[in-house]
């Protein structure tokens, strides 16, 4: 991106960048789903999200150094300044990571079955643990070691409940999470026009947020209320809010960010730890990651929706369109979601 000619090769590269996420997402989650214990899988999916929000705040210091105005400066640099954090993950990632030894198990890999088990004793202070694999697979005594890991169709469709409702839930955080992402900015620019602090100031106090949002979410896992009351409660809230933001005036719109700000971690943390529980081993990955495509749907059509549905800057009905399709999107998705999800804390 940073040596394109043209817009067209920015939006090349930013759709590879885009296609490297789409991978990378549903292996860690999958991972963390099958290493972690489950009394400390929540615990795990909320540490990634803290690195969302240290990385959202990293984002907006590249903002407030290359993009002050949001509009206008040195994106070319800013590319670069963004790209910083994967050229430093890449030889972290190649030097730590190994497959889990669910995956060793579903291939008949005792080698590594057994060479990554040590290394987790080893990680975790064991060093006197001597793992040894199991005489026959655990996922069939009658069938012989899967050689070849495909796309389990028949165990997708015994989990195709699930499956929707997890998908609808994808869909509908990240139609929340990119859309204000991208509405944000926007709004926030409308209403810090003439405040003694600079958009991007503005844009920085609200990422803050995502602190005090972490607090929230790890109260709430570590509460004693179950993952379908957490979505309950938090698309609740998310859709107050998308009313709020509705309002005229100024303080309307603030209390809506705030509240979204607060609760779309909840939501989309509770949501990402129940998809890791809810499948077996032999098709989690897929499972996820048809989920996760539904995901990427509602990520691409929250900020067309407000592109192609905006009234004049600064009109009273300016984002109408989107914000009721927030509205909609995160009703229909808790209450379906909730409905047909069994609860998996504790279980």
């Amino acid at each position: 991106m940073w040596a394109s000619a043209g817009p067209l090769a920015v939006g090349v590269f930013r759709g590879l960048t885009g296609l490297a996420v789409g991978i990378g997402v549903p292996a860690s989650l999958a991972m963390i789903a099958e290493i972690g214990p489950s009394a400390s899988r929540s615990s795990l999916v909320l540490i990634c999200y803290a690195a969302l929000v240290l990385g959202a705040l990293y984002a907006d210091l590249g903002l407030w150094f290359f993009l002050p105005d949001l509009a206008t400066g040195d994106w070319r640099s800013l590319c670069l300044f963004s790209a910083l954090p994967a050229a430093i993950a890449l030889p972290i990632g190649l030097a730590e990571l190994a497959d889990t030894p669910s995956f060793f198990l579903m291939r008949g890999d005792s080698a590594s079955l057994e060479r990554v088990l040590s290394k987790m004793s080893l990680k975790n202070g064991r060093p006197d643990v001597v793992w040894k694999a199991p005489q026959q697979p655990l996922l069939s005594l009658e069938q012989p070691p899967q050689t070849e890991i495909g796309f389990d169709v028949t165990a997708l469709g015994a989990s195709a409940v699930p499956l929707a409702a997890c998908s609808l839930l994808d869909f509908s955080y990240n139609f929340v999470g990119f859309g204000c992402g991208y509405f944000f900015p926007l709004i926030i620019k409308e209403l810090a026009e003439g405040a003694p602090i600079p958009p991007v100031g503005s844009l920085v106090l609200a990422s803050l947020l995502g602190f005090p949002a972490l607090f929230i979410a790890y109260s709430l896992v570590n509460s004693q209320l179950g993952n379908r009351q957490i979505l309950a409660a938090a698309g609740g809230i998310e859709a107050c809010a998308g009313c709020l933001l509705f309002s005229q005036g100024s303080y309307g719109p603030v209390l809506g960010i705030f509240l979204l700000k607060l609760t779309m971690l909840t939501f989309s943390q509770t949501v990402n730890t129940v998809k890791g529980a809810l499948f077996p081993s032999e098709i989690r990955v897929s499972a996820l990651s048809v989920s996760g495509t539904c995901g990427r749907v509602g990520a691409l059509l929250a900020p067309a929706i407000i592109e192609k549905t905006r009234g004049e800057a600064g009109s009273p009905g300016e984002f109408s369109v989107f914000l009721g399709a927030l509205v909609l999107v995160v009703s229909v998705a808790t209450t379906l979601g909730v409905a047909f999800l069994p609860e998996t804390k504790g279980q």
